[in-house]
């Protein structure tokens, strides 16, 4: 309590502002905060690429780099976090959150950009944005959740405004290339399966733990397949990787990872469908290119897409001190004790961190 009146002077002070700052630091808890700012960030990794890709660089070069750029801040922060002894993973978990890491990240990331190269960026963005129904549908299959009308709903909404939103020029004159098509399907697959496998294994490993340990196994994957692979000399392509891998890299990666956490993958997936919307208007500021009504109707869509999942309850936390049952040595110990009065925002950025026990209603 001894920090709060700092935070509310920021807002001004008052019973207003109070009621302000709960309501934000509700809406951290709840995870949908954390997902639309990830959806903010990993929005401006379509105009990096783009950008990088302009100036010669090779497509699977780039992916590498940012990589290279995010995994060692993720370290920094697993560190920071959990101090050392989270650098030692028990062997059963650590190699679970590996193959996470190389089949959730390296491949869709690869799927994706070979993807664009045969299909074009629009075509290819549309397919692989079938992810979050792929995930409600996998949720629904392991029993962590049911659909309802309203998920319904929100997928028409969502996938309507992304068929308006994504700028298609020359519609009639593409060319569908199969081995393009399966590729962005292939790299919608593998984000579900990321998700949901994250959600699984959220209950035995921290968030930035399962993170990190992932992004490690595929970089070390993607140096393997591309590390010996000429450097770019463009400097600017260093700039846009150095962006890409942590404005679009390491943030987007970390809020993901907490997201998930407190509202589950299917949840969190729906609401970065709004993500394009985004794109759509940096490029207005970064590439001089203008919103037509069409788009500025299908954000629209997108927005209602989100909002008509409605906020719906999570389940509670552990009491303090409490600890997850354990499966097996070392599974119920990798995940930190919940410390007595954390609670809102406190758990993503404090050094103690909690974890929820997960059941998805999708009514909600």
């Amino acid at each position: 309590m001894g920090e709060e009146p700092a935070a509310f002077a920021f807002f001004g002070g008052g019973t207003q502002e109070t009621k302000r700052m709960a309501t934000l630091k509700l809406l951290a808890a709840s995870g949908y905060g954390l997902a639309v700012l990830a959806a903010v960030t990993m929005s401006f990794k379509s105009i990096l690429v783009k950008l990088a890709l302009e100036r010669g660089a090779d497509p699977a070069v780039l992916v590498w780099l940012r990589m290279l750029v995010a995994t060692p801040l993720l370290l920094a922060l697993l560190v920071v976090r959990e101090g050392r002894r989270g650098l030692r993973p028990s062997f059963g978990l650590g190699a679970l959150a590996s193959a996470t890491g190389v089949f959730g990240i390296a491949l869709p990331m690869l799927f994706s950009f070979y993807s664009i190269d045969r299909i074009g960026a629009a075509l290819s963005t549309l397919i692989t944005f079938a992810y979050p129904a792929i995930t409600v549908l996998l949720t629904v299959a392991l029993g962590r959740g049911r659909i309802t009308r309203r998920t319904i709903g929100a997928l028409g909404l969502s996938t309507i405004g992304l068929v308006a939103v994504i700028p298609f020029s020359g519609i009639g004159t593409i060319k569908v290339d199969p081995m393009g098509v399966v590729l962005a399907l292939l790299a919608a697959l593998s984000w579900a399966g990321y998700g949901v496998s994250t959600e699984l294994l959220l209950g035995r490993l921290s968030p930035i733990r399962l993170l990190t340990y992932g992004s490690v196994a595929a970089t070390v994957v993607l140096s393997c397949l591309f590390g010996g692979r000429p450097l770019p000399l463009d400097p600017m392509i260093w700039v846009y990787a150095s962006v890409l891998g942590t404005l679009s890299g390491f943030v987007p990666f970390v809020l993901t990872s907490y997201a998930i956490e407190r509202v589950g993958a299917a949840r969190t997936y729906l609401v970065s469908t709004f993500g394009p919307a985004f794109t759509a208007t940096w490029a207005v500021f970064l590439l001089g290119e203008h919103l037509t009504l069409t788009q500025i109707g299908g954000m629209l869509l997108l927005l209602a897409g989100v909002a008509a999942q409605g906020t719906g309850r999570r389940v509670a936390r552990r009491a303090p001190g409490e600890r997850l049952p354990s499966g097996g040595p070392g599974e119920g110990g990798d995940y930190p004790r919940v410390p007595a009065g954390a609670g809102g925002a406190d758990l993503l950025l404090a050094k103690p961190n909690t974890t929820s026990v997960r059941v998805m209603d999708m009514s909600q």
